[in-house]
């Protein structure tokens, strides 16, 4: 099974290992959590926005197969992770393989067409997943990210990003 929840941060971060350990202290998730999610980013608005651009310390976390790949300990700036994840999975789906870091960490994410499977690296941890499954439930976590800017903020300069994420899907 594959399991994907997107984070914000909401407290800052001093030690990794306390915030490991109190995740709901320190880290806010999207799914199921969209209203808790939607006014700490109302309340520090007008902070996190620059050029209509939001700015938000936060992450995805990523289990396959009840095997952690990425977690609270990989943050950095949500709306380039997503951008930058779904270029990679462009790339990927178009010539076979991507790779980017992360925004502001030496963190590696690449992805490798295998056949009905892609073959992910996050860091130096590699696990190779269906693409269908992949493709649709990356998809769903990021348009319920896009979607939530768009909607909840009328952030117009996210709408791109959620009409690509619907054509990626569209190319299966």
């Amino acid at each position: 099974m594959l399991q994907i929840k997107q984070f914000i941060v909401i407290k800052p971060i001093r030690r990794l290992n306390n915030s490991l350990m109190n995740t709901d202290e320190h880290v806010c998730f999207l799914e199921g959590n969209e209203e808790k999610f939607i006014d700490f980013l109302k309340t520090n608005l007008e902070e996190l926005l620059d050029d209509n651009l939001l700015s938000i310390d936060g992450g995805l976390s990523f289990r396959f197969k009840s095997k952690e790949y990425l977690g609270v300990e990989y943050w950095d700036d949500l709306p380039m992770i997503w951008g930058f994840l779904f270029n990679t999975l462009e790339e990927c789906l178009e010539i076979g393989e991507g790779k980017c870091l992360f925004p502001g960490q030496p963190i590696l994410l690449a992805m490798k067409d295998v056949g009905t499977n892609i073959q992910v690296q996050f860091d130096h941890k590699i696990v190779s997943i269906d693409r269908e499954l992949f493709v649709k439930e990356l998809s769903t976590h990021g348009k319920l990210f896009y979607n939530t800017l768009v909607t909840a903020f009328n952030l117009a300069s996210y709408k791109y990003d959620l009409d690509r994420v619907n054509l990626l899907v569209s190319k299966l």
